[in-house]
């Protein structure tokens, strides 16, 4: 956006200053050429419209260079103004010149034929292109985005997630399935045996209707409901296990920013050292091994350094699976923080999940015991002949359907209650490992939380003066190169050494936070 700003000034404003020139000197000039008037007007202003491009591009290139905090915001802005300034010089100065020659000639302008139509159009095709190639360029900077964001993001966009959510509304959708009243029978025949006043058989036309007992209707609604909160509850653990990966995947970037910082600092000291041993070397001040072993540290950091710049990438492309943003997204630059442990962490998605599994096989169990009762049955039916004297003669029946094979539903009861027993264990075990994983993890906890204790009350400490001292006593003499190194390597080992504990930490309490039993 401000890259973009700054950019579309300088090259409208270069643009404007050009196309005036031409106008004024065709204005002054009426009998002079169109070629001349470009090539003069070029010439003239091509010295302001460099000099413009080049102070604001020169302005930028400290920050496109930077490796200080903050470099990660300055150089993409950067970059982006640098290669504008350059793209649109270009532009104005050989395209813009040869446009205005194109559409401002007078005798291209009088035509009215097919070919001047067919040459418009091609320059118009290939002018767009290259407007939105500029337009793309300078719009293509990331958005960044917070923790809150990001989860909202993620919830938003995520297709795992999604798929619940249609499960969800299928569950609901299912619901009035329960009162399944079955299909109406009609039928029509003669019946002989039936003699009406009229002494001729009746032709009968009836209907018939046969249903469940009502509890198997209140029973199915109840299963189908409890299947509702299945889903809602299975919903909500996979939307917790997305919030869980959104924070661990955002602090191990935040994480991964924070030791390319320190690798940064690390190596910008070693810089600095190797070349002051090529100075000492060629005084003749040290060894030729302290000046390879100087050498080989400068090239080891920045090797190291190397990996946590693909690391990043990598833990960047992990965020986006998650978030499946629509646009680039970009973690701000901030300090690593210890994760605030959650209080109250007994509403588990899980156990929630695996109470509603057993109440839901406990409701399909009550279906199956009232699938026992009979069924009801309800007939009405009219008859009557076409004879003389004829006439209408109504009636009705009610019957039930009493199961006298019991075998088949006494084998479904039995399996739905395995079911259950089944439903109740997993319960069980859940609740089980829940307890395990979470005494593990508050174990692993103060584990990390001991180390960090340390650092923040006398390793920062410790790990500053042992850089500060170790480079001013090897200046001076008081040290070798050595014990200079043994110091550096000791300093910066207890920051790295505070970065990944603390990292370790984050995890474990977002894990905490998010406790779910896989």
């Amino acid at each position: 956006g401000v890259g973009f700003i700054a950019l579309f000034g300088v090259a409208v404003l270069n643009g404007i200053v050009l196309i005036e020139h031409f106008k004024e000197l065709r204005h002054k000039n009426g009998g002079m050429k169109m070629h001349d008037i470009i090539v003069q007007g070029s010439v003239d202003r091509l010295r302001p419209v460099v000099l413009t491009a080049a102070s604001a591009a020169m302005g930028f290139l400290p920050m496109a260079i930077s490796t200080s905090a903050g470099a990660e915001v300055q150089r993409p802005l950067a970059t982006v103004v640098i290669g504008g300034l350059a793209t649109s010089t270009f532009l104005t100065m050989i395209v813009l010149p040869l446009l205005y020659g194109y559409f401002m000639n007078d005798e291209r302008r009088g035509r009215k034929n097919r070919s001047r139509k067919r040459n418009v159009t091609k320059a118009k095709f290939w002018l767009v292109p290259v407007l939105m190639t500029v337009s793309v360029t300078a719009f293509s900077q990331s958005s960044e985005l917070s923790l809150e964001e990001a989860i909202a993001t993620g919830i938003a966009n995520n297709r795992q997630l999604k798929t619940f959510e249609l499960q969800v509304q299928r569950s609901k959708a299912f619901v009035p399935t329960a009162l399944n009243i079955g299909k109406t029978g009609v039928y029509y025949g003669r019946d002989a045996n039936n003699i009406a006043e009229n002494n001729h058989p009746l032709y009968v036309v009836g209907v018939s209707q046969e249903i469940n007992f009502p509890t198997v209707y209140a029973a199915q609604y109840k299963a189908n409901r409890a299947g509702v909160s299945v889903s809602q509850a299975a919903y909500e653990l996979e939307r917790q296990r997305l919030s869980k990966n959104i924070t661990q995947a955002y602090y191990q970037v935040i994480y991964l920013q924070n030791k390319q910082q320190q690798y940064r600092f690390i190596a910008d000291i070693y810089r600095k050292f190797s070349r002051s041993a090529d100075a000492q070397y060629k005084q003749g001040e040290i060894a030729y091994l302290e000046k390879l072993n100087a050498t080989a540290k400068q090239q080891q950091v920045d090797i190291q350094q190397k990996q946590i710049d693909a690391d990043l990438q990598i833990a960047y492309r992990q965020l986006s699976l998650f978030l499946q943003p629509e646009e680039d997204i970009r973690v701000p630059l901030q300090e690593l923080e210890p994760v605030l442990l959650n209080k109250d962490i007994q509403n588990n998605a899980g156990l929630k999940l695996a109470n509603e599994q057993l109440s839901y096989e406990r409701a399909l169990l009550d279906v199956e015991r009232n699938l026992w009762l009979p069924d009801i049955s309800v007939e009405v039916f009219n008859g009557t002949n076409r004879f003389a004297n004829a006439k209408s003669y109504w009636g009705w029946q009610v019957g039930i359907s009493v199961p006298l094979f019991f075998g088949e539903q006494k084998a479904r009861v039995a399996s739905q209650k395995h079911s259950v027993m089944m439903a109740g264990y997993s319960r069980q075990q859940y609740e089980v490992r829940y307890n395990s994983t979470y005494e593990q993890l508050r174990n692993e906890l103060e584990k990390y939380r001991q180390n960090i204790d340390y650092y923040q009350t006398s390793g920062k400490q410790i790990s500053d003066e042992l850089i500060k001292f170790a480079t001013s006593s090897y200046e001076i003499g008081e040290i070798d190169f050595f014990r200079y190194i043994q110091s550096l390597e000791n300093a910066t080992q207890l920051r790295l050494d505070y970065l990944d504990n603390l990292a370790k930490y984050n995890q474990t309490v977002i894990a905490l936070n998010y406790l779910i039993v896989e």
